[in-house]
């Protein structure tokens, strides 16, 4: 039983296996971010030419009030290190929306059993669609290391 997420439900997988429970046998993370409030600032910057540094203490504040939590509350980077199980994190080397340097900062943080690809081309969320084949062998390599088995 695995949890494969693309995005922002990548993030969430990691988020959840770090800080919920870590019962799957496996997870496969595709182009997740590594700190929300980081992202946020990236695309910010490249979208609305906000002032990222006074936005954020109010998105920060505005969240704490309303719903109990910051932007470092979601972060997986906090709690990548928690997850036992084996994840093979991928993303596209092309993304411009989510900077693959934040799945490399995600490897390098995770301990234990991990594996990453990061040598598809396409943009963001788009690793399967511009790949199939080659995603669907790393998938299989990566199940044959980890768990035994394959997706075929």
């Amino acid at each position: 039983f695995g949890i494969h997420g693309e995005s922002m439900g990548a993030a969430t997988l990691l988020l959840y296996a770090g800080s919920i429970e870590d019962r799957a046998d496996f997870y496969i993370a595709d182009c997740p971010y590594s700190d929300f409030g980081q992202q946020l600032t990236y695309r910010m910057s490249a979208e609305v030419k906000l002032p990222s540094k006074a936005v954020l203490p109010l998105i920060n504040g505005m969240l704490k009030l309303r719903e109990g939590y910051t932007l470092k509350d979601i972060a997986p980077l906090a709690v990548v290190d928690r997850i036992q199980k084996p994840v093979l994190f991928i993303h596209s080397a092309d993304d411009d929306f989510i900077l693959p340097r934040m799945t490399e900062e995600l490897f390098e943080k995770k301990k234990g059993p991990k594996q990453l690809y990061m040598d598809f081309k396409g943009a963001h969320a788009q690793s399967y669609n511009d790949n199939p084949e080659k995603y669907e062998e790393v998938i299989d390599e990566f199940l044959q290391r980890f768990t035994g088995g394959g997706a075929s």
